[in-house]
């Protein structure tokens, strides 16, 4: 690491020929390279101290997140525009799950620190509830998710979202104040899913992505798990289904979304839909278009099937790793498209594309590495989430610069995940 500092300084010594102009910018160039060195030099010496502490849940590393994330979400505002409801709407309800379900995997793996987190999970879930916050959902439905539980809409983001963070709670609290909603909402998501010719459940209005059933299914898991009501055999149907159906048989990843066309509207082709299909299947009178696997949204079914502890989960870890993986030295990320769809670019789900790494994945991956185990993997992934996030840490707090709210909740979830 002393080879790149010695060029540094040697640039610096040089650049004193050049003009004003000139010599701005070349400072500049070279003062940013230098961060750049510093920062990798604090991620090779430091960050893998720091893995080994967020592997083994320590307490004190969890409670300085949770010190951060606290007056985030807190401060946190309840409002979006209309126009923007698909952006802005949603990244209002994923921070409050995501922050709800770190305090949820700290209280499970730190005793001491559960009745903190019980209360700020009540936060997170009264946040959820409101109004502002379920207008995401309800907006494109013209229906409130709550008020229509009896009714055929599916609303499976909002539903499984939240349900999962009731089914924490009333894991961590057996008299959960919430207990009576996440039976309805559990008994309606079983339900509907057993009416679905598919498999798989609405997001919005014709539009399903595997990555939103994922937290459905996983709050059904824990469903179980909080009540000792066995849904085992609804769940090992669901996964068979989900592997046959919805994992791409190349790549061994999910399909990103889907798309249900009635076989009699024939003037519906793929190139009208996305031109990102690449395959479809016959399920009785419809045609179920899927698209391209990608990283960001099999990862983000990894970390939430993990509450279900299905078979699946474990295989779609070692799916992402041997087709998207990337290490180098003691950094590691996630590709977010396999080879054959490498020049795809980025978007909304994968977030920017670094050289082809994704952003999204390579933070949801995390917690697959880290529930089964996967120490040096995990360590390179940490490594690249604090050359890229940079950490501010004390004493007292910890947290990400370059994480913003909804960067460091997903994180906080990511790196307190485990085995429940």
């Amino acid at each position: 690491m002393l080879f790149p500092i010695f060029i540094i300084i040697r640039i610096l010594l040089y650049i004193k020929q050049f003009k004003s102009v000139q010599l701005v910018k070349v400072k500049v160039a070279v003062y940013f390279l230098l961060i750049v060195v510093v920062v990798s030099i604090f991620s090779i010496f430091w960050t893998p101290r720091d893995a080994k502490k967020w592997m083994s849940n320590d307490v004190e590393l969890q409670q300085q997140f949770i010190n951060a994330i606290r007056p985030m979400v807190h401060r946190q505002p309840d409002y979006f525009s209309v126009a923007n409801v698909y952006g802005e709407g949603e990244w209002l309800f994923v921070t409050y799950a995501m922050a709800g379900y770190g305090y949820g995997q700290v209280a499970m793996a730190n005793p001491i620190l559960k009745d903190s987190c019980l209360k700020e999970m009540t936060f997170c879930i009264h946040k959820l509830l409101s109004k502002e916050v379920k207008a995401f959902d309800s907006i494109p439905w013209n229906e409130d998710p709550l008020e229509s539980l009896d009714g055929k809409n599916d609303h499976v983001a909002y539903l499984g979202y939240l349900n999962l963070l009731l089914s924490m709670h009333r894991f961590l609290d057996k008299n959960s104040e919430f207990s009576n909603l996440n039976d309805s909402i559990t008994k309606t998501l079983v339900r509907r899913y057993e009416n679905c010719k598919i498999g798989l459940l609405e997001t919005y209005p014709g539009v399903i992505f595997p990555a939103d059933n994922a937290p459905a299914i996983g709050s059904i898991g824990m469903y179980s798990k909080a009540t000792g009501i066995n849904y085992s055999p609804f769940l090992n149907k669901w996964s068979a289904n989900f592997q046959k159906k919805y994992v791409d048989k190349l790549t061994g990843l999910t399909y990103q979304w889907l798309k249900v066309v009635k076989l009699e509207a024939d003037s519906v082709t793929l190139a009208s839909l996305n031109h990102k299909s690449v395959d479809s299947l016959q399920i009785n009178t419809d045609t179920v278009i899927c698209s391209i696997p990608r990283g960001s949204g099999t990862a983000a079914c990894i970390y939430f099937l993990s509450f279900a502890d299905i078979i699946i989960t474990k295989q779609l870890y070692q799916n992402v790793k041997e087709e998207l993986a990337a290490s180098m030295g003691v950094f590691g990320a996630i590709k977010e498209y396999p080879k054959m769809y490498a020049d795809e670019s980025g978007d909304i789900d994968s977030g920017p594309l670094i050289f082809g790494l994704g952003i999204s994945a390579t933070g949801f991956i995390m917690s697959g590495a880290k529930i089964f185990k996967d120490e040096k993997f995990f360590s390179q992934l940490c490594s690249i989430a604090y050359l890229v996030g940079v950490p501010a840490n004390s004493t007292q707090k910890f947290q990400f610069t370059f994480g913003d709210k909804i960067g460091n909740t997903i994180l906080f979830a990511m790196l307190t995940a485990t085995k429940h």
